[in-house]
């Protein structure tokens, strides 16, 4: 199939481009590779490089080292490392890295700094992944400048990545404590996110700083020159002029419209898109070859349903009331997405899930703003859809026209409902003495709290006129014991007892067995919002079961 489409590989990627790829995907930022160049090219200097998350600031820092290191009139020495350890030494460690990775790929054999550069690489090679690094690295690192000085070297740039992924406070930590290398006769260039540490702190650690380059977002056409590049690269045989084959033009209209000028987001929606092209037409098919709004979309639920199962409970209420907000919220709202915190901890929330590419970053003219990613708002899109068609069977088997005695159409709702988060095993399960409207097994959308056993059942009832009472759930936890069962759950369109809520309480004290009672009020109130069946049933775990043990 990638024969078919003229490709040896899917080109867009989830990660950063690999350095042989650099120069031929990047797009655009000229003005500021020269504003950036020109900062470190007359003496040294430290730069710090501002935007938001998936805004492309690695890959524009890594031109920015190949562009040194290109350069004909100043000898430069350029690296460039991670941060693995958030503490003063990480940042020392990141630093000895990168100038030992430059050394070794700029200077002669048989020199002090290339002799310098193999010992310490060996002995930054045998660390452990934990390990706290060299002793002394500041001074490693100051005796490596030397050399690089004593070699004809005239700037030594450092870059340190993934310290803008860290905390604010962390950061300050981090940055404070290493002021002294920020000092030395290097220029190091560092990544930062708007309203963070560094556009806030005091003017001591900012002053570490000579320079604050702001990214922007790219602009349309620099977004689809990108998607260009990026074909143009990996293509079997070379086109010209190059195309943007296989994606059909509403696709890529589409993709550039959603990401927001970004270029991690438009990264993720093509590289999904033409997966999802790749994995579903047949090669022999006679359908044109193409990414379609099909493929798109589809790829989109996907990706975004993995993204979605790896946040927290608390996170992915947040994501729903910024949905209920048409996917957007800026200015005094932000604020009021956390009462505790307020606007701080409103962004800082945020910031981790434009990291988690839940969120984008974006500006108004009030400050920060965020935008559910494309990735994420088909998501609930797709959790709203479902729950209106819920809701509509659940007023159906509640409404006053159907008789208590009529268990039917709550039983059909309840199998819809449970196979959001279950695999439903078996309707109206008989033995000799007893009768089961559902058995449940445990599926990957299950919560973790309802693994305790291979099966669960669900006991409905349709009692509106009259409340379920102590009787029904001794019954049901006999129904518990007598199958070996550890957990089930009671659902009823109107109310509980206090008689049978205790009795339910005292089973939670005093055995293993827990049997989860929903009532109409609190799912008709589930219903009403965007949580997921899953967070739901935790949540009612957490609130009858976990607190009382």
């Amino acid at each position: 199939m990638l024969e078919a489409c003229n490709l040896q590989r899917n080109p867009f990627t989830k990660t950063e481009p690999k350095d042989d790829a650099i120069d031929q995907v990047f797009v655009g930022r000229e003005a500021e590779l020269r504003d950036a160049a020109w900062r470190v090219y007359d003496g040294p200097r430290n730069l710090l490089v501002v935007g938001g998350y998936g805004y492309g600031k690695t890959t524009f820092v890594r031109k920015l080292l190949r562009e040194l290191r290109m350069t004909k009139q100043v000898s430069f020495l350029t690296g460039y490392a991670a941060l693995q350890h958030d503490s003063p030494d990480g940042f020392r460690l990141a630093a000895l890295t990168a100038l030992v990775e430059g050394a070794l790929a700029t200077a002669s054999p048989d020199t002090g700094l290339h002799d310098f550069a193999l010992k310490s690489w060996d002995e930054l090679a045998r660390l452990e992944p934990d390990a706290r690094g060299p002793r002394v690295p500041d001074l490693r690192f100051r005796h490596g400048l030397e050399l690089a000085r004593a070699a004809g070297i005239h700037r030594v740039v450092i870059a340190i990545d993934e310290i803008d992924k860290r905390d604010a406070q962390v950061v300050q930590g981090i940055v404070m404590g290493a002021r002294s290398l920020l000092d030395t006769d290097a220029s190091f260039v560092l990544t930062g996110r708007y309203m963070d540490v560094f556009t806030d702190i005091r003017s001591s650690l900012l002053a570490a700083f000579d320079h604050r380059l702001e990214l922007q977002p790219f602009e349309p056409e620099d977004l689809v020159d990108i998607l260009r590049r990026n074909l143009a690269t990996f293509r079997r045989r070379s086109e010209e002029p190059p195309t943007l084959a296989p994606f059909v033009t509403e696709v890529v209209e589409a993709i550039v419209d959603r990401c927001g000028g970004m270029p991690r987001p438009l990264n993720l929606m093509a590289y999904a898109a033409l997966e999802e092209l790749l994995q579903t037409q047949h090669p022999l098919s006679e359908q044109a070859i193409r990414v379609t709004p099909e493929h798109l979309d589809r790829a989109l639920q996907k990706e975004g349903n993995l993204i979605y199962s790896g946040l927290a409970e608390s996170e992915r209420e947040l994501l729903a009331k910024i949905f209920r907000r048409n996917s957007y919220v800026s200015g005094a709202d932000l604020g009021e997405l956390d009462p505790v915190r307020g606007l701080p901890g409103a962004v800082q929330n945020m910031e981790q899930l434009s990291r988690e590419d839940a969120l984008l970053r974006l500006e108004s003219s009030t400050g920060p703003a965020f935008q559910l990613s494309p990735l994420i708002e088909p998501v609930f899109r797709g959790l709203r859809q479902r729950k209106e068609q819920l809701k509509a069977l659940w007023l159906e088997a509640s409404s006053p026209e159907v008789s208590d005695e009529e268990g039917q159409l709550l039983e059909d709702f309840a199998a819809e409902f449970f196979k959001e988060s279950f695999l439903v095993s078996e309707r109206n399960a008989r033995t000799g003495t007893e009768e089961i409207d559902l058995i449940l097994r445990p599926s990957r959308e299950s919560d973790a709290v309802f693994r305790k056993s291979s099966y669960l059942f669900v006991e409905c009832k349709n009692w509106r006129k009259q409340k379920v009472n102590q009787e029904v759930v001794t019954k049901l936890v006999g129904i518990l014991q007598n199958r070996r069962l550890k957990q089930g759950f009671l659902l009823t369109t109107g109310s509980f007892t206090k008689d049978a809520v205790q009795q339910a309480r005292s089973f939670y004290q005093t055995t293993e067995l827990e049997l989860i009672l929903i009532d109409g009020k609190e799912m008709m109130a589930f219903l009403d919002d965007l949580r997921s069946v899953s967070d739901f049933l935790s949540s009612l775990h957490r609130g009858q079961v976990l607190q009382l043990r």
